[in-house]
């Protein structure tokens, strides 16, 4: 019985005993569930290891990792080191608990202290977001090493000169001469790369770590430099990296490329330079105008020189402005391309040096000289004439030839005496001049050799009216003919004088018109024995041309006594453009005056009778009345 109680007692302290130690556990597993989270739910601190000299201090990076991007933490000492000491940038104390700050990452210091048989120390932290749960404690492993660390980098690492595109590397060496292993911490880079960009590395005692180096930037031309850092601890190496671009071609010559004027063609050379130690292709090429030429696709061979000729074409005379392009492969050049237009050059008459024209006394001779600039720059030719010739209407003395531009000079002389004439015009520009002759053969009108040759001629003292349609028609000037504009169709004359006419016509046409009068000149050719007229605009010196009403009125001036003249009107718009002429009228002066031998007779006649009249009146008077 006592022994059965004993048992029992037993049994029942031993059930109360595991139930407190189930109940403490339970308890505890729940006091320490905000430590404990399981990794990949939250925030991950990440792990890491340093290697420090005793008495000495090194910088240290807590991060974490969160399964979200762009995260920040805020980070805290969850146990503090044994050994040594943690403070904060500006050297301020940490304790265990505090709260470090905010952000990717937190950046600390550690300090070992001269403790003996010591070479490792830990500490641990935690990191959360804002608000959020701690994630597990992680660790921080600093070795500390009992003598000082010795490590060999080289100074530099010199890629020399590369082509575009560069893809090899170049290997950092790190030799630990001490007896412990360290760890070493490299810096960013840019332009370069490391092992995978892996910023932290361990190098055993006495050995050595082999870190290839990676140009970023193959594709910028010149120089790229960028400088490594490499830490353990307190110790820092730098380590300069260096590396130079060189394109696959130069272009030697200045940034703007001018064009010389040799033999009557623009030129131009261009050279280029293979910067490589192989043969490269170009392709050449540029935008716009198609006046300029060359050979747009070359070889050149490694390392050597090459020149290439440009060319503008030679009918074209202006300006160029524009960019050529040179490629290799993804790499281009431009380079800028100038040229000067090519000074004016004036042709006159068809170069020829004179003008000959055939002509009877009394004619109105038209010539019409023929201008051309050829060249690539506006001209302002001076003109100067000698005294018998004229300029016809709104015809200047200096007129402006634009680069490929046709003009006629327009002049005008009246045939007064018989024989041969030699009239001079005098052309001057800023870069030459030119002189030419108009000879007039002059022939004197003999009306009865006229009769004798052709036996069906009649002489009048008018004007000779001759048939419209059996006579060659010359146009002095070319109209720029509407259609739409209506043509005058009725002309009549209102008043005549012995010098002058007045002529009116009608146009019921609403939009407002000026109006030209136009006279017709004849001229007997002597290669056919043609005659040919020309039609001549009358200007405010001989017509007076004024609109009204019911159309328009001109008076016409400057004629000669009993001369039959013809005439014809057109229209004209604002813009320059005329109708289609119309019909020709013909209308004679009045007749002048003329003291005759038949006048003198006949009036000598009158007298006399008259003079017996009143002689025989007389002697009656004094007969019936003396």
């Amino acid at each position: 019985m006592n022994l059965v109680l004993k048992n029992f007692r037993f049994f029942q302290t031993k059930f109360i005993y595991s139930y407190l130690c189930l109940l403490t556990g339970f308890s505890l597993s729940e006091l320490s569930a905000d430590v404990k989270l399981p990794k990949g739910l939250g925030p991950v601190a990440l792990d890491s290891s340093y290697s420090v000299v005793k008495g000495a201090s090194i910088e240290i990076t807590l991060a974490a990792t969160s399964q979200q991007s762009g995260q920040v933490f805020e980070y805290s000492i969850f146990e503090k080191p044994k050994y040594g000491k943690l403070l904060t940038i500006d050297n301020k104390t940490i304790t265990q608990g505090e709260v470090l700050g905010t952000g990717k990452i937190i950046r600390l210091r550690y300090f070992a202290e001269f403790v003996e048989n010591i070479d490792e120390d830990i500490f641990t932290y935690r990191a959360r977001t804002q608000g959020g749960k701690y994630s597990s404690p992680s660790k921080v492993k600093v070795l500390i090493a009992k003598e000082p660390i010795k490590i060999l980098i080289q100074d530099e690492i010199n890629f020399g000169d590369l082509q575009i595109g560069f893809k090899g590397s170049k290997d950092l060496i790190v030799i630990n001469q001490s007896k412990e292993d360290i760890d070493i911490s490299l810096s960013e880079l840019k332009k370069y790369s490391y092992l995978n960009n892996a910023s932290r590395l361990n190098v055993p005692a006495m050995g050595r770590i082999v870190i290839p180096v990676h140009l970023n930037q193959s594709n910028r031309i010149g120089p790229i430099g960028e400088e490594l850092i490499v830490q353990v601890g307190e110790i820092q190496r730098k380590v300069k990296l260096m590396a130079n671009i060189t394109p696959p071609f130069s272009i030697v010559t200045s940034p703007v490329l001018k064009f010389k004027f040799v033999d009557g063609q623009r030129t131009a050379k261009l050279n280029i330079k293979n910067n490589y130690n192989e043969d490269i292709r170009l392709n050449i090429s540029h935008e716009g105008s198609s006046f300029l030429y060359y050979e747009s696709d070359v070889n050149i061979e490694q390392k050597s020189d090459f020149e290439l000729p440009l060319y503008i074409k030679k009918d074209y005379q202006g300006d160029v402005k524009l960019v050529i392009n040179i490629r290799h492969d993804k790499f281009t050049s431009a380079i800028d391309l100038e040229a000067e237009a090519l000074p004016a050059n004036v042709e006159i008459n068809n170069s020829t040096k004179s003008i000959k024209i055939v002509a009877k006394v009394g004619d109105v001779i038209n010539t019409n000289i023929p201008l051309k600039n050829t060249g690539g720059r506006e001209v302002d030719l001076k003109i100067v004439t000698s005294k018998g010739l004229k300029f016809n209407q709104n015809q200047k003395d200096l007129i402006r030839l634009t680069p490929n531009d046709d003009q006629f000079l327009k002049l005008s002389y009246i045939a007064k005496n018989p024989g041969k004439i030699i009239e001079t015009v005098g052309f001057n520009w800023p870069n030459g001049n030119k002189t030419i002759q108009v000879i007039y053969d002059i022939e004197s009108v003999n009306v009865s050799e006229a009769v004798k040759k052709n036996n069906t001629a009649k002489v009048v003292k008018q004007n000779v009216i001759i048939d419209p349609n059996t006579i060659i028609p010359v146009v002095e000037e070319e109209r720029d003919v509407n259609k739409d504009l209506p043509a005058i169709k009725t002309i009549a004359l209102i008043k005549r004088g012995k010098r002058s006419l007045k002529i009116s016509w009608d146009n019921t046409y609403e939009k407002d018109l000026n109006y030209v009068v136009e006279t017709r000149v004849h001229r007997l050719d002597k290669s056919d024995q043609v005659l040919k007229f020309h039609w001549i605009e009358l200007n405010e010196q001989y017509s007076e041309v004024k609109k009204n009403e019911s159309g328009g009125e001109a008076i016409i001036r400057g004629l000669a006594p009993g001369g039959r003249y013809t005439f014809r009107v057109l229209s004209k718009d604002n813009d320059g453009k005329f109708s289609v002429p119309s019909k020709l009228v013909q209308f004679t002066t009045k007749n002048q005056f003329v003291f005759t031998n038949r006048l003198l007779i006949n009036g000598s006649g009158i007298l006399g009778g008259l003079f017996l009249v009143f002689y025989f009146c007389i002697r009656i008077f004094r007969e019936r009345f003396g």
